[in-house]
């Protein structure tokens, strides 16, 4: 128990009450249950009704990073890509705070 960090714990506030011989007694003791506040109560079905028929897998495909073309368009995607390179190779050469190589923010 003393390799697990366990070995001194003792029940109670002022370090008095028995000491924790093994896991079980850890898990075992009212310390370690969760206490939820005294609005939050388990039940085993939802409280609101569900219309599982219309339920459905989330497609990961369609988040805004992955699908960012499906979302503007083939062309205004083109536009915003070439206008971020111009720009940044323009900062590179003002020497921009950030823009430098040795910042490693430039996607050129």
């Amino acid at each position: 128990m003393k390799l697990l960090g366990l070995g001194g714990i003792r029940q109670g506030s002022g370090g008095t009450g028995s000491v924790f011989h093994d896991i079980d007694e850890v898990i075992s003791s009212p310390l370690a249950q969760w206490k939820r506040p005294w609005w939050v109560k388990l039940v085993n079905n939802p409280t609101v009704e569900i219309d599982w028929d219309r339920m459905q897998r989330f497609d990961g495909r369609k988040m805004m990073q992955v699908s960012f073309i499906d979302y503007v368009g083939k062309e205004r995607n083109r536009y915003l890509r070439d206008h971020r390179n111009k720009k940044t190779r323009q900062w590179i050469l003002e020497k921009k705070p950030g823009y430098a190589l040795a910042d490693g923010n430039n996607r050129l």
